[in-house]
């Protein structure tokens, strides 16, 4: 098992195609965080944060079997739950989705946007190797100009869709960025 107090590094960039398909292993996470099932929601919480990362792995050997992300332990806190005495079972998503290294980043982006989630562990004939956000696969999501062609912006017109891309818009010369079905709370 890795060290679970290593903070996850990005994995080297193999080239890209002129196409821009890119995997999810080139984008992802690696090595995974990870907790063990039976871990205190306490040791969890110290570990993300001490790794800055918000979501772990929870593993059988290399095997994930669940994942625990900040909603989880906000679940957790939300129903009294005693975080120190309370388990990663408890509260954890299982059993998990995965996504296998040589998927496209726009199909694993699709599953993320249609689920609503924001990590997915990340296999490699059923190994975990690491794990890629939403943050991580918006660097490769498409900018389009919104429909009609593009519109100019005039300076302090704040609100105004730019772009647009496949899960979000750009609004304005300010640069904000506006998922579509997610809010900010929920981003952050």
């Amino acid at each position: 098992m890795n060290d679970p107090n290593q903070r996850p590094s990005s994995a080297p960039s193999k080239p890209q195609s002129p196409t821009l398909r890119r995997t999810v292993g080139d984008l992802m996470s690696g090595p995974a965080i990870t907790a063990k099932p039976d871990e205190t929601l306490s040791e969890a919480a110290i570990r993300m944060r001490e790794c800055r990362v918000g979501s772990l792995v929870v593993v059988d050997g290399m095997e994930p079997t669940g994942i625990l992300t900040e909603r989880d332990l906000l679940v957790a806190i939300a129903t009294g739950e005693n975080l120190g005495r309370g388990s990663v079972e408890d509260f954890m998503t299982a059993p998990v989705e995965t996504v296998e290294v040589d998927t496209e980043a726009r199909s694993a982006l699709n599953r993320l946007r249609d689920r609503g989630y924001r990590h997915i562990p990340v296999t490699d004939r059923s190994q975990l190797v690491g794990v890629v956000s939403m943050r991580d696969l918006m660097t490769v999501a498409q900018i389009t100009p919104p429909p009609g062609g593009l519109i100019d912006v005039p300076p302090g017109l704040k609100g105004v869709a730019a772009t647009h891309t496949n899960i979000g818009c750009v609004r304005g010369l300010e640069g904000f960025y506006h998922y579509r079905q997610y809010s900010a709370i929920d981003l952050a």
